[in-house]
């Protein structure tokens, strides 16, 4: 049962993240409009967030708590798209979850988790995946200077935000969980919201007819994000306290490098070389080798 909802997690989290790369790409002026985008789904994710944490008197902890993370998420959101937009979508994705470091290490240092030979098979291979991926020849010549920059930050805030999530959970229970990520999303929302009024007027004067996007395009999308990042980060609260942090971490940002890297391929048109596709395969083989532990 917990390897099946691990599966919808990591589909979760692609849905999310193929729904800005959509926005980006095939909306008109999505780039320009991208972080109201994310503002409205960060919002929508919190109003599913908050009426399922419905009656649940709140701590501060858990506001504080959920503020930090928040904070975070912006940034790890932020980051990634702008990774996406300034590079290749399959190299951003697979390095930014090489962040799967920070929990696993949280876990087997500070929650003395076991770790199993398995385990180390599997680790070691995804650390081939993200070698073969950070050296593609093509990285250089469809990014830009700043694309590193872009990685790099998003890499440190996600990582950041599996750690305060899982501990979180561990110190404060589950019942906090729903409220934490309701504020959590409400302080994303509000910082993609600012950030949009403060970029707009920027961003339009370098637009020839800066109109806005199809209302109804933009409600679907954001609808399948908020969606998305509401069922990733819900099943990933859960599965936190329930699954050894070795596995369920490489499992759900291996299997959403897989995805996504995929998807990039076969809807955004970025090509599979030899060595993208050595390094799909090899993030395959990670995933079963850690799942033999279940």
């Amino acid at each position: 049962m917990d390897f099946f909802l691990i599966v919808v997690c990591v589909v979760a989290f692609s849905v999310n993240s193929l729904s800005i790369r959509l926005f980006q790409t095939k909306i008109e002026n999505g780039k320009a409009w991208l972080s109201a985008f994310q503002a409205l789904f960060c919002l929508i994710a919190a109003g599913v967030f908050f009426l399922f944490g419905k009656g649940v008197a709140i701590r501060l902890d858990t506001v504080l708590y959920g503020i930090l993370f928040g904070v975070l998420f912006f940034g790890a959101v932020l980051f990634t798209a702008k990774g996406f937009e300034t590079g290749s979508m399959a190299l951003t994705a697979i390095i930014t979850n090489m962040s799967l470091l920070f929990p696993v290490l949280y876990s087997i240092f500070f929650q003395k988790e076991s770790f199993t030979p398995f385990h180390a098979i599997g680790l070691l291979l995804f650390f081939c995946t993200f070698v073969l991926s950070a050296v593609q020849k093509d990285a250089t010549r469809s990014g830009k200077r700043i694309w590193p920059v872009f990685v790099c930050a998003a890499f440190i805030c996600n990582g950041a935000t599996a750690v305060i999530q899982k501990h979180f959970v561990l110190s404060s229970g589950m019942a906090q969980t729903e409220p934490f990520m309701a504020i959590a999303y409400f302080c994303a929302a509000y910082l993609f919201a600012v950030y949009f009024l403060l970029s707009k007027r920027h961003r339009a004067t370098r637009l020839e007819e800066p109109r806005f996007c199809a209302p109804l395009q933009l409600l679907l999308l954001a609808l399948a994000a908020g969606a998305g990042s509401f069922g990733g980060n819900l099943l990933l609260g859960n599965l936190s306290d329930r699954v050894n942090g070795a596995v369920l971490y490489p499992c759900v940002n291996g299997g959403l490098c897989v995805l996504v890297t995929m998807a990039s391929c076969l809807l955004f048109s970025e090509k599979l070389n030899r060595r993208k596709g050595i390094a799909i395969l090899t993030g395959c083989c990670a995933i079963v080798m850690l799942n033999l532990s279940f």
